[in-house]
């Protein structure tokens, strides 16, 4: 699933050089993931400036969930995300219950696209 989103200026975050702070990423890929219970990792490898568009690819791995951040710099976070353990015990080729959150409703390599939020 790919959403985007363009995030807004947070003040003091920082002063002259303003950027999108790592936990509000952090909050798009739970925003994203209602399942969500943690994240095993995650990594911040370029910056994201406010205003800029920015996408977020999540990709279901077994139980957890890959996500990356892309902005116009290149990729800004990457990490998996845990999900609620053992997804929510169907069969994957019956679909899964939405809150376990490997129900994303789109097929890996699928896309979703939000409008940009201000």
């Amino acid at each position: 699933m790919t959403t985007e989103r363009a995030f807004v200026e947070v003040p003091g975050h920082f002063d002259g050089d303003p950027l999108v702070p790592g936990a509000a990423l952090l909050a798009w890929v739970q925003e994203a993931l209602p399942g969500l219970v943690g994240v095993r990792r995650v990594r911040f490898t370029a910056p994201l400036r406010p205003g800029e568009p920015a996408r977020l690819t999540l990709t279901p791995r077994g139980d957890d969930v890959e996500f990356v951040v892309e902005g116009p710099h290149g990729v800004c976070a990457w990490g998996v995300a845990q999900v609620q353990a053992g997804g929510c015990g169907r069969d994957p080729r019956r679909g899964h219950r939405p809150g376990c959150g490997l129900g994303l409703g789109v097929e890996p390599g699928g896309a979703l696209r939000a409008p940009a939020q201000r």
